[in-house]
């Protein structure tokens, strides 16, 4: 009868441990030891919610504009090794961009951000595994986006900077998902990913940091003293305005990799030169366009025009355009991220008003 028992006990055991590993199996294929949340001990180390963007005050003076010194942009790795993609840095303003772009492949389900002057701040449990749950900035649901931005106020980073710099440290996840040819993605082959190469533990949690330097820079004086004015200027794209303009026919792009035009400024009665580019990235979801200038040139003021059903009409002039942004003096660069949209083709118009020593 003992002999039995000791049978009968040792079937049922091995069939818990069976069905523990089987159960357990399924979630630990779509986990991972980086975004693990539990450690076993409590939570040691918390951060502080953003306030809304409007509520902090500027800490930068009329005349001054901020820059990131050094690298702006992280490699994204899933799963420790594969590039998923890349997180980049910028300043526009009073504000930090923290812009997620998956590689080809790849989407983004989920991102996780915390930034701050001391890693010792990091979220963390008492063995020093990050809490991505606890980290500030979050988005979820994204559904495999090709990239997503997130702002951050440099006033919630600190109080004031200075043109030597200030480095601030960066815990940067993400899960992403495997897309394929057709822009389709697999929800149940996601990884947790993290920007930047520097281990945040020294064993297990493989989840990494790195760092990034902003500093004050003065700015630049107009070319050849003051003798600086401002000209109108469009994207080209492929179909003719009335007023010499252009307007953008943009369809679905699920590459993740934007499309790069340039921008023409008014010259000898013709929208002829070349004072920068306008990057645009369409994912059938959401619209992103980026203007960047030319050294020499800067932007006054940005305009940009989008229709989701039909191209504008030829004889649309820049007063009729909307998504109106005076731009700090001494701006080369800027970005609108995140317009929904749901057209495939879409249609835009990217106009500017671009300062520079056009030798009048």
């Amino acid at each position: 009868m003992r002999r039995k028992k000791i049978l009968i006990g040792t079937a049922v055991a091995v069939f818990i441990l069976v069905f523990s590993f089987l159960v357990g199996g399924c979630e630990l294929g779509l986990s991972d030891s980086a975004y693990s949340e539990d450690d076993g001990s409590s939570l040691s180390k918390t951060s502080k919610p953003p306030k809304p963007a409007d509520s902090y005050d500027p800490i930068l003076a009329e005349d001054a504009v901020a820059e990131i010194r050094g690298d702006s942009a992280f490699p994204l790795f899933a799963g420790k090794t594969k590039y998923a993609g890349e997180v980049v840095l910028s300043i526009v303003g009073e504000n930090l961009l923290v812009r997620y772009e998956a590689a080809d492949g790849f989407g983004i389900n989920e991102v996780h951000l915390w930034v701050g002057k001391d890693m010792k701040d990091i979220p963390a449990a008492k063995k020093g595994n990050p809490k991505v749950g606890h980290f500030p900035f979050k988005a979820e649901n994204l559904g495999g986006a090709a990239y997503h931005e997130i702002t951050i106020p440099l006033a919630y980073l600190t109080e004031e900077l200075s043109e030597d710099g200030t480095t601030f440290y960066a815990a940067a996840h993400a899960e992403v998902c495997r897309i394929d040819k057709k822009g389709k993605h697999g929800s149940k082959e996601t990884e947790g990913a993290w920007a930047g190469t520097e281990r945040i533990v020294p064993r297990g949690n493989w989840a990494t940091w790195f760092s990034f330097t902003v500093a004050l820079a003065a700015a630049p004086p107009p070319p050849n003293g003051d003798n600086t004015t401002t000209r109108e200027a469009y994207a080209f794209g492929d179909r003719d305005l009335d007023n010499g303009g252009w307007s953008i026919t943009v369809p679905v792009n699920v590459s993740g990799t934007p499309v790069s035009t340039v921008i023409y400024a008014m010259d000898g009665g013709a929208y002829s030169l070349a004072v920068g580019t306008v990057e645009y990235l369409y994912d059938g979801n959401q619209l992103t366009v980026g203007y960047i200038l030319d050294e020499g040139y800067t932007l006054d003021e940005t305009r940009i025009y989008i229709d989701e059903f039909s191209a504008p009409e030829r004889d649309i002039t820049a007063d009729q355009l909307g998504n109106v942004n005076v731009q700090p003096p001494g701006t080369r660069t800027y970005t609108y991220g995140g317009f929904a949209a749901s057209g495939d083709p879409i249609y835009l118009i990217a106009y500017a008003v671009v300062r520079g020593d056009f030798g009048e």
